[in-house]
Parts: C-alpha cells; sequence; structure tokens
C-alpha cells in the first residue's frame, strides 16, 4: 500500500508543476516580436539564417517566394466579361454570353495543348462567330 501512496503523491506533485507547454513553429514565429523594417531588407536572407529555428515554416517560404509575379493586370486577367460583353453586344442573353466564354477558355486549353498551329481557332474567329450569333439574335427579334 505504501508504493501506491507514493505513485499518487508522486502523480500530485507532477500534476501541480506548471506544465511545459510546446508550441509549434507557427506559434513561435507568430510570438516573435515584430521587426523593424529598414530600406534594404533581405527576406530571403532573413528566412535562411531562421530555417533552424524554423525549419518547416522556412521550406513553406522558400516554395511560396519561388512562384513567379504575374506582370499581367489581375483585372485582364480573370475578366474575359470585358471582352466579351461590351455596349455593342450588351443585348445578348447570358445563356450566350456563357457560351462564348466558354468557348474562349475551351480554344484557349486546345492551344495550349496543340501544336497545330492550322487547326486553332482564333480569337478574330471567336469574335467573328459572336458578332454572327449577335446578328441572328437582332433579327430573330425583329421578325
Amino acid at each position: 500500500m505504501g508504493n501506491v501512496d507514493h505513485d499518487l503523491e508522486e502523480f500530485l506533485y507532477d500534476a501541480s508543476e506548471p506544465a511545459m507547454v510546446e508550441s509549434n513553429e507557427l506559434e513561435r514565429y507568430i510570438a516573435e516580436p515584430l521587426l523593424k523594417i529598414v530600406d534594404e531588407f533581405d527576406i530571403l536572407a532573413w528566412w535562411k539564417n531562421k530555417r533552424e529555428q524554423y525549419p518547416i515554416l522556412s521550406q513553406i517560404v522558400r516554395d511560396v517566394m519561388a512562384i513567379q509575379v504575374s506582370t499581367v493586370a489581375s483585372e485582364s486577367a480573370f475578366s474575359a466579361a470585358g471582352r466579351v460583353v461590351y455596349p455593342y453586344r450588351s443585348h445578348l442573353d447570358p445563356l450566350m454570353v456563357h457560351a462564348l466564354i466558354c468557348t474562349k477558355d475551351w480554344v484557349a486549353a486546345t492551344r495550349k495543348d496543340s501544336k497545330m498551329v492550322g487547326s486553332i481557332v482564333s480569337d478574330l474567329e471567336v469574335e467573328a462567330l459572336a458578332n454572327v450569333v449577335a446578328k441572328l439574335k437582332i433579327e430573330e427579334k425583329d421578325k
């Protein structure tokens, strides 16, 4: 019975001590004081120096920083609507606009996969197709 009392006392003693809280790299990084940024701050050198302290985060940063920055304006890269719907064609119904944008995306995907120049529909051909469809819609409304 004495051994059980000793084990209980040891357990209670261990439980009463403040526990060492292990924190992960992200928590340690966030808890780190902010740096005063100077004109010549090199983020890559900073992470290289901290790779021992933050091994996982430094690998993530290395992978993210390796991605090239796009030089294309985000509006022109992500908005095909301005190239498909403009005042002249604003009378197109949403289904037709959707079809034109899908066609343009499919053509662009074909261009990336295909080496044959002659089989590719150009932007001008898509534009011409859109104009023909728009005229058909106008003629249909006039009847």
